[in-house]
């Protein structure tokens, strides 16, 4: 019989169960602006959350649902993961044709995951704007109507993305994976006549405990 000094207890504990996650087919986006002359040729995503300032302009000013619905800086939180399927860019709908062409060109777009490693870098081009507004409008000018073209970049569809699929299958983002987008132009800044809303989507399945 073992003594009181030798005697061991083993004690069994069970693991927490996990958090039950609802399968939501809802974009992760965030919005940043491409200031006008003068300003830094880099654009940075998913970094400021919902209630803090853009990184540049308007100066102080806290971002909304309307411009992110990202709750935390560079990663999903806890419990929350996503399926990313795919990419969109899409530059604020009064941009001109002229401001447009200034951004898209040479411009560079990366994705960033886990330790800051890129897992794609190509021209911004090849990232299609999906969803949004086309067409032209007329504005009346001194002496005639003008047409302006809206410009958007491919065919404006909901199924219009850049696939991330690798072998028909999307890359998981776990709740502390982080991840961001840059948006550079290494050769010259656009410099566009007035600041240019520009918004980064990540298309997949969101997986949430809300």
């Amino acid at each position: 019989m073992a003594s009181a000094a030798t005697e061991r207890k083993l004690v069994y504990s069970s693991p927490s169960p996990r958090a039950i996650l609802r399968p939501l087919k809802q974009p992760i986006y965030d919005t940043e602006n491409v200031p006008s002359a003068g300003g830094a040729a880099q654009l940075t995503f998913f970094q400021r959350p919902m209630g803090q300032a853009f990184a540049n302009i308007p100066v102080g000013v806290g971002k909304t649902l309307a411009d992110t619905n990202m709750t935390q800086a560079a990663q999903l939180g806890t419990p929350n993961e996503f399926d990313l399927w795919g990419f969109n860019v899409r530059l604020g709908d009064t941009v001109t044709l002229a401001d447009f062409q200034a951004c898209m060109d040479q411009g560079v777009f990366t994705f960033n995951f886990g330790q800051g490693r890129p897992w794609l870098q190509t021209q911004l081009h090849d990232i299609p704007t999906g969803v949004g507004i086309s067409g032209s409008t007329a504005i009346d000018g001194a002496g005639a109507a003008t047409q302006v073209d809206l410009p958007v970049n491919g065919v404006v569809a909901s199924k219009e993305i850049y696939s991330f699929a690798v072998g028909r299958k999307p890359v998981r983002i776990r709740s502390n994976e982080t991840f961001n987008v840059v948006i550079t132009w290494p050769n010259a800044n656009p410099n566009p006549v007035v600041f240019v809303r520009v918004t980064v989507v990540l298309r997949g399945i969101y997986y949430s405990n809300l």
